[in-house]
């Protein structure tokens, strides 16, 4: 298997994507999937919340495969914080979808 050197530039996207793109992309997401009365349908929305998620888990797999994993306060950071953070972001991010979803079901903006 191929091994990623800490010091590329994928490793770098890696990093910044699951701190800030990912993250930015699905909070618009959220707000778009509010934003259209058409909850729990099948919308550009809800595919690109769930694509984002899924993105967001495979940057942070690909820093971990860069050979330093760091936290986002600049730790090293172990193979347990590798998983408690994609359980988390599972979690917590279908949570929010459903949340949106909900709202949108009973807010009309």
């Amino acid at each position: 298997m191929m091994e990623i050197k800490s010091n590329s530039l994928i490793v770098l996207f890696g990093r910044v994507f699951w701190m800030l793109i990912g993250p930015g992309l699905m909070l618009l997401c959220l707000f778009e999937i509010v934003d259209t009365d058409r909850s729990w349908s099948p919308s550009m929305a809800n595919a690109l919340f769930i694509i984002c998620l899924l993105l967001t888990a495979v940057a942070r797999w690909i820093e971990f495969r860069g050979g330093e994993p760091r936290t986002a306060d600049g730790e090293p950071a172990a193979p347990q914080v590798l998983q408690r953070y994609i359980k988390g972001l599972f979690l917590y991010g279908i949570c929010l979808w459903a949340a949106a979803n909900l709202a949108a079901s009973y807010v009309s903006l």
